[in-house]
């Protein structure tokens, strides 16, 4: 007897030795440190272009900027980029038509990812404050007390604002369709959506008794032919997306499932949405209409895809997830 209890006794030791921990099987999180930012408090944003990362950084000496490959084994950013815009911090910055884009004081482009740069003033204001730089498929436009074109990268540049307009704050084009949130002088304090059908020549407001034509929408982004819209209120921002060019809006839900959000980017892989946010990386396979938290860090400034990977750009580093 005292045998067979000895044997069981034994048993169970092994059997309890050889039990996986819960914790030790778990799914560990899929985001990996890709690299540190230069300066976690002169950060400014991150483009990519021709395949290079490009993070700026408003300096007490003025503007710089840093690139890299996004290889860890390479560090993120190897490369120091001279700049010569001028000592004025850069408050708009942006990748467009195989050009960076910057607003510091005036306008300015660089054609050789950051390294120089040339002011564009013809047939613009001698002084702008610029909300947004954007690219369509007719050109590139300006958001600022008006918004302003140009279909030659900048050479020249036409006012097709609407009338009455105070301030433009963003603008989308989606299937030969311009999308731009305004202020008027009609409209105050509130921002009202316009479409226009022929490249700013006309211009029609959506629906301006509807609370969906008066969302205060900061910045646009197409993804798949559907349009999504981020506001901004007090403490956090909503997503929002429309299938039918501005018109009607559905709200995103889930966004604020852990906390007060606000959004700052959008991208798609595969089908499945991916939000970078303040509090991390959101996700959606169900084109927007509800999100999962998937990671990613805190802060997220740029979510950009490079082949197969997401990185998420946040102040205190690049995080990337294989999709």
């Amino acid at each position: 007897m005292k045998k067979i209890f000895f044997i069981l006794c034994v048993a169970c030791t092994l059997f309890s030795c050889t039990k996986k921990d819960p914790a030790a099987v778990a799914p560990t999180d899929p985001w990996v440190k890709q690299g540190y930012l230069y300066n976690q408090n002169g950060f400014a944003g991150m483009v990519m272009l021709r395949d290079t990362f490009v993070a700026l950084y408003n300096e007490f000496s003025g503007p710089r900027f840093y690139m890299g490959s996004g290889k860890q084994s390479a560090g993120f950013y190897g490369e120091d980029a001279p700049v010569t815009v001028n000592n004025n911090a850069i408050v708009v910055f942006r990748a467009c038509e195989d050009r960076i884009y910057v607003e510091a004081e005036g306008l300015w482009y660089s054609n050789d990812l950051a390294r120089s740069w040339t002011q564009l003033t013809t047939d613009l204001p001698g002084f702008l404050s610029i909300s947004d730089i954007v690219a369509a498929d007719a050109g590139v436009y300006l958001c600022a007390n008006k918004i302003y074109f140009s279909s030659n990268k900048g050479a020249n540049w036409t006012d097709i604002s609407m009338s009455g307009i105070v301030r433009a704050n963003t603008l989308v084009g989606i299937d030969n369709t311009l999308i731009a949130s305004v202020w008027t002088s009609a409209s105050g304090n509130t921002q009202v959506l316009y479409t226009s059908i022929d490249n700013g020549a006309n211009w029609t407001a959506v629906d301006p008794s509807s609370q969906m034509g008066q969302l205060p929408f900061y910045k646009f982004t197409v993804v798949d032919n559907v349009l999504y819209g981020m506001t901004f209120n007090d403490y956090s921002s909503d997503l929002y997306f429309s299938k039918d060019k501005g018109q009607n809006w559905t709200l995103c839900k889930g966004l604020n499932s852990i906390g007060n959000n606000s959004v700052s980017s959008v991208e798609l892989y595969n089908g499945t949405l991916y939000a970078g946010t303040q509090l991390g990386v959101f996700k959606s396979v169900d084109n927007g209409k509800h999100w999962v938290y998937s990671g990613g860090g805190n802060d997220v400034w740029e979510l950009i895809t490079k082949g197969d990977a997401l990185y998420a750009v946040t102040p205190n580093g690049i995080w990337k997830i294989r999709l």
